[in-house]
């Protein structure tokens, strides 16, 4: 067939594919390194595949030139088209627009200059025509604007591949350099750059990868990345993902890496996806989120600090417009002005209303002088406040500029109201007075140059029980005994080191001041020097410091105990395990405990009855213990215990003291056991943290060697419970278990479903332990909760099953045995063919047995098989209650 191409010339065809390989070797090597060159490209690839087509040949060539506005069609061939389908695509070419044409799916040609005409010229385009069959056919447009016929179209051609290849040369030069600069940029940046596929397989990493997560590149590129991300943050990371499917961008998402090493560090992502990939850039915030945790501690104890500060410590925003309020104010604000913390923060309004209209104008120049200056403000003024009356203010600020032209203090304000007073009664102003005053509710006293006391006030008598008369005369070391907390024997204070300016002596030791009576009080003490005549003394103040350091203590105490148990937890045990491992403690050994049965407990019971255990298993480790043994809670179920100067012999026998001590206890009719294990420390040549991961080890092991035995003794006592003390359960059970068999077998099940449908018959209703036995033989209208309690006896079931592994096959017959098939059943409302075959004939059987051995109503033989027979289609299937009826 003839295609429109002269092909009689072997050179010439020779010559087709010679440009047709040049040309395909070009697009293999282009870059797509941008939007643009991305879709240069697929053009190209469309071109090229058009002239494979052309050669083969295959496909379609066409050819116009323009007329007017009417395009006429010089040369079509087509092999696979008929004719009305040829015809059918020149309806459409003709719809084809000039050179302007935007349409998406359209590449236009430059146009090519044919001749020194304006208008003598050529131009082409490649689209994608869907034939009739829904095959995807490319085509390649050449139309010239000068001639009516295409003459010789193979000339057309070869000018075609001529400005093509030029064209092609230019782009890939250009896309080249920029890949170029791609790849530097790739390679030299500081951040993490990758390119994951849609399953999450990493394509192609930067060395940053390697630099900061210690693999080598070959060690990522094709791994997933649910490899390397920690588990917690799984399903996190796989949302993250989804987002980028749909089309939304990730930024600032935040997930955890493991390195080489095992240590992780956490990543924050931007990311966009692009085709079938994903372009990521990451970059490592772990020391970021490490300095933002130590700034909100900081902040948290500088809160904590300024809550104890009397007065006000604050931060007070003068904006451009003249409007100011206080971004931060430690609560002592209402001590000073009436105002809460939250009122400052909105508005200063309030707060500059409560000075006093005489001094106010005087207060806002100051400020305002300060903003201009940059200088420190400070001022002394009175207030106005509503429960107090009139009170003075001193108050002291640092300023700094904002970059939106307002200014920032950082100030303090306190109540100075009792100071003002006294420096206006003693206006000569003896220094002695004002140090004092400022703090009167501390102890002072005054010594001179040699340190001999010649002051004391009301406050320092009571504090330490002596009168002034005792203390005037005395040396400092004479009048007063001071213990260091942290050492042995009294502290002896050189008299030099009172002389100074000292904002607090010796803190570091805790001082301990001892009452004339023997009482210990925790002070500090303030040193500020005095001129005394010609000599130099100084004014001490002493704080009593007793029930802050206790509420320290306590705050200690919370900081390293375990919340339920009180025991020490796991930060302090493992301070103390590093502490103790020291010679004199050797042989030491360490004892690993884990709590049996905990989850069974709080899925079937609840979480008070677990904690229940916890508190069971902790009051006997402290009953057995030594006092100078360590006991810790150090995980939900775990216990730990550093036993000093115990070698492993005596490690065991305390292992048999326990586990005597709670074969005695019980917890929600359940037997209370541990799994344990010890190891034992007699030099400091390996690592600590092995020590404990060998007691560990051991524990685990005897967790896995006793495990069927717990099991079986949980099941018999729960089993015993139930038929013990709940009455006509244990008959209900084996009725039950037999007429569920007999509906089984009449159904033709297997003999393996017979028997496990038998088996769940009789421990169907287990999940009854939870209840009061009372609950379930009283005739009487039942509350709501009561009502809730029954209907989650099927949960309880299931809960107990799945923790006993020779029953868990049993659990989903027993969780749905009360399942109705028109879905009215509970616990969760089951329908059709969610509810197992296993556990409608369990129903079944439990309805015909309740209503012939346990209902209050007496039934007639044929009114309860005329009930067994409307039980099918809505509570179980027909054939279920078919089968029932052929065996009762």
């Amino acid at each position: 067939m003839d295609i429109g191409l002269n092909r009689k010339q072997d050179q010439n065809q020779k010559d087709d594919h010679e440009l047709l390989d040049w040309l395909m070797q070009m697009s293999q090597s282009f870059s797509t390194t941008n939007a643009l060159e991305r879709q240069v490209m697929l053009s190209l690839t469309s071109y090229l595949h058009t002239l494979e087509s052309v050669l083969d040949p295959k496909g379609i060539l066409v050819a116009f030139h323009r007329e007017g506005q009417e395009l006429v069609i010089d040369v079509f061939s087509d092999r696979q088209m008929e004719a009305d389908d040829a015809e059918q695509a020149r309806r459409i070419f003709s719809a084809i627009p000039h050179t302007d044409c935007k349409e998406e799916g359209f590449m236009t040609i430059p146009a090519i200059p044919a001749g020194s005409g304006e208008d003598d010229r050529d131009w082409g385009t490649v689209f994608d025509l869907k034939a009739p069959d829904g095959e995807r056919v490319c085509v390649f447009i050449i139309m010239s604007d000068k001639s009516p016929a295409l003459e010789p179209a193979h000339w057309k051609m070869i000018r075609g591949h001529y400005h093509l290849m030029s064209a092609m040369q230019t782009l890939q030069k250009d896309a080249q350099k920029k890949a170029d600069q791609l790849e530097r940029y790739f390679n030299n940046s500081l951040d993490l750059l990758c390119i994951v596929s849609e399953e999450g397989v990493f394509e192609l990493v930067n060395p940053e990868w390697t630099s900061l997560l210690g693999y080598e590149k070959q060690d990522v590129i094709g791994r997933n990345i649910t490899e390397l991300i920690h588990p917690n943050d799984m399903e996190r990371t796989i949302n993250a993902i989804e987002k980028l499917r749909l089309g939304e961008p990730v930024e600032y998402f935040l997930n955890r890496y493991q390195k080489r090493d095992g240590q992780y560090i956490v990543l924050e992502w931007r990311a966009q996806f692009t085709g079938d990939r994903i372009i990521g850039v990451a970059r490592d915030v772990t020391k970021r989120l490490e300095l933002e945790r130590e700034v909100n501690r900081a902040y948290e104890q500088f809160r904590n600090f300024t809550s104890q500060v009397p007065g006000a410590v604050y931060q007070y925003q003068l904006n451009p417009d003249g409007s100011g309020f206080f971004p931060m104010a430690s609560d002592g604000i209402w001590d000073v002005y009436e105002v809460t913390p939250e009122e400052a923060g909105k508005s200063a309004d309030k707060v500059i209303s409560r000075v006093i209209e005489t001094d106010r104008e005087r207060v806002v120049q100051g400020i305002v002088q300060s903003a201009e200056t940059l200088e420190n403000w400070e001022d002394r003024y009175r207030v106005y406040l509503p429960s107090r009356g009139v009170r003075w203010l001193e108050g002291y600020a640092s300023p700094e500029q904002l970059a939106d032209g307002g200014v920032f203090w950082h100030g303090y304000i306190r109540d100075v109201t009792k100071m003002h007073r006294a420096e206006q009664e003693l206006k000569a102003g003896k220094e002695f007075v004002e140090a004092t005053l400022m703090a009167l509710a501390e102890g002072v006293i005054r010594l001179d140059g040699h340190g001999v006391i010649n002051y004391a006030n009301h406050a320092m008598t009571e504090m330490t029980g002596y009168e002034a008369s005792e203390l005037i005369g005395k040396r400092f070391d004479e009048a007063f005994y001071l213990l260091a907390e942290k050492q042995e024997g009294r502290l002896e204070i050189p008299i030099e080191q009172l002389m100074g300016d000292h904002d607090c002596l010796f803190c570091e030791q805790d001082l301990v001041l001892v009452h004339k009576f023997g009482e210990h009080l925790g002070v500090e003490i303030t040193s500020r020097t005095l001129p005394v005549s010609n000599d130099q003394g100084a004014v001490l103040v002493i704080n009593n410091v007793t029930e802050q350091r206790k509420q320290t203590r306590e705050l200690m105490q919370q900081t390293f105990r375990d919340a339920l148990t009180l025991l020490y937890n796991r930060r302090f045990f493992e301070e103390e395990m590093t502490r103790m491992d020291t010679g004199r403690n050797y042989p030491f050994s360490v004892m690993y405990l884990d709590v049996n049965g905990l989850k069974m407990v709080n899925d079937v019971f609840g979480h008070k009855s677990g904690d229940e255990l916890l508190l069971t298993v902790s009051g006997v480790l402290q009953d057995v213990c030594r006092s100078d043994d360590i006991i810790a809670r150090i995980g939900g179920d775990e216990f730990a215990v550093l036993l000093p100067k115990t070698d492993r012999q005596a490690a065991a026998r305390l292992q048999i003291r326990i586990e005597g001590a709670l074969k005695k206890k019980t917890c929600s009719g359940l037997p209370v056991s541990v799994a344990m294990g010890t190891s034992e420390r007699v030099s400091a040549d390996e690592s600590i943290w092995l020590w404990l991961e060998e007691a560990e080890r051991a524990m685990y092991k005897q967790k896995a060697d006793n495990r069927s035995r717990f099991e079986e003794e949980v099941f018999d006592a729960l089993t015993n419970r139930l038929f013990s003390e709940y009455e006509g359960e244990r008959g209900h059970a084996e009725r039950t278990a037999s007429l569920s068999r007999r509906i089984a077998n009449r159904m033709g099940l297997s003999r393996d479903t017979v028997h496990a449908i038998e088996e769940a018959a009789y421990y169907h209703d287990i999940g009854k332990v939870i209840l009061p036995p009372a609950l379930l033989t009283e005739v009487r209208k039942l509350a709501e909760e009561e009502w809730e309690g029954i209907h989650r006896h099927p949960e309880a079931g299931y809960y107990l099953l799945m923790n006993l592994s020779s029953f868990r096959h049993l659990a989903p017959f027993v969780y749905a045995h009360h399942e109705n098939l028109d879905g009215s059943g509970y616990p969760r409302g089951l329908s059709g063919e969610e509810i197992p075959i296993e556990a409608q004939i369990i129903q079944a059987a439990e309805i015909y047995d309740y209503m012939k051995y346990r209902s209050v109503e007496k039934r007639e033989p044929f009114h309860i098989r005329d009930i067994v027979s409307r039980l099918g289609g809505k509570r179980v299937q027909k054939a279920v209650a078919e089968a029932l009826l052929s065996v009762i």
